[in-house]
């Protein structure tokens, strides 16, 4: 008798860029560390839906133009696996109809020169998504 494999938890990232090329990071309310939009996939959902509705949940934006970045491995134990993209958007962020109310401020910023206030207080300090992009 062998014991069943546990799936591994599977998550969705999104780097939103704006159409002057900044990118959006949020502040948890937990943590108080800033992250990309995503969240944990649903039961058999796609990643891309995922991403899609993570990111219109968390940060109440529609993104256009997504790009599949490729994926990784994360979390504590390295048991997370992380399916990222890249897309644009427009608009400014609105959480007020995120269900789980995760971000409790928004910055926009250039991607190649992110603020050590961002980089030095990531949530996931080896964030798979700003690796891949």
């Amino acid at each position: 008798m062998h014991k069943e494999q546990k799936q591994p938890r599977r998550v969705a990232s999104v780097a939103p860029f704006n159409a002057d090329g900044l990118i959006l990071f949020g502040r948890r309310n937990d943590s108080g560390k800033w992250t990309l939009p995503g969240g944990k996939l649903e039961a058999g959902e796609d990643p891309m839906d995922g991403a899609k509705r993570e990111l219109e949940e968390e940060a109440g934006l529609k993104g256009q133009a997504f790009v599949y970045l490729g994926r990784g491995m994360g979390g504590p134990n390295g048991d997370i696996v992380i399916y990222c993209y890249r897309a644009v958007v427009e608009g400014d962020p609105d959480a007020s109809q995120d269900p789980d109310h995760e971000m409790k401020e928004w910055k926009w910023v250039e991607p190649d020169d992110i603020p050590a206030e961002i980089m030095d207080n990531l949530h996931a300090a080896k964030n798979v998504t700003l690796r891949l992009l």
